[in-house]
């Protein structure tokens, strides 16, 4: 009986290798569209960090950092 798994990023099925680790992606472009992806949540969620810090800092929310002012 063939082992099957969903792709992580495309969801499609792909059939398991009968040994070794099984992979999370159905192809190496999967993979790499997956890391890519992955890296442009991260630097979108950095940006928004940083302006929002910028336009507190504007706004002088940031003076009281900890809590006591």
């Amino acid at each position: 009986m063939e082992r099957m798994r969903v792709c992580e990023y495309c969801e499609e099925p792909f059939t398991l290798a009968a040994t070794g680790r099984p992979p999370k992606f159905c192809s190496s472009t999967c993979r790499k569209n997956a890391w890519y992806q992955a890296r442009t949540r991260q630097e979108v969620a950095l940006a928004v960090t940083e302006e929002r810090r910028r336009i507190a800092d504007a706004l002088g929310l940031n003076s009281g950092v900890g809590g006591a002012q």
